[in-house]
């Protein structure tokens, strides 16, 4: 009988000790900037200008703008989920032109020489030649989706 009671125990032992491990692990996420520099690290809380992370055990903010397009959508998911942080619209994106300046705005159209974006309630077209590399390609990515 004492076999089988060490036997549970040391199953249970096992078991929590997966679970623990599995939960840390699931926290983690890539976290890339702009220079294509990962790591890995958890989600503390977010808004529409930073991130604040959590790597090696201390907090760190990182500013939206020098995130990848995927870590920024990493983020805005995150954003959404949580509790008690601000909600974010799914479909703004954060628009940067050539001089490093950002905005947040909803895409609506693009093609070869334009963008139209809804910016703060109002319909703007503005030149895609303005925004940086990154933009430009999401704006085109966006298009193709519609």
């Amino acid at each position: 009988m004492k076999f089988s009671y060490h036997k549970l125990i040391y199953f249970l032992f096992l078991f929590c000790l997966t679970s623990l491990f599995g939960q840390e692990s699931a926290e983690l996420h890539p976290w890339t900037d702009l220079n294509g520099r990962t790591l890995q690290a958890k989600f503390i809380k977010g808004n529409n200008t930073s991130v604040t992370i959590e790597w090696n055990g201390q907090r760190f903010d990182l500013p939206m703008d020098t995130l990848s397009v995927q870590s920024k959508a990493l983020a805005k998911k995150f954003m959404q989920k949580s509790a008690g942080f601000e909600k974010v619209d799914a479909n703004v994106q954060q628009w940067k032109d050539t001089s490093g300046r950002t905005i947040q705005a909803k895409f609506i159209k693009s093609d070869k020489l334009t963008v139209t974006l809804n910016w703060n309630g109002k319909t703007t077209v503005l030149p895609l030649s303005m925004f940086d590399q990154e933009s430009q390609m999401m704006a085109s990515r966006l298009q193709s989706e519609k």
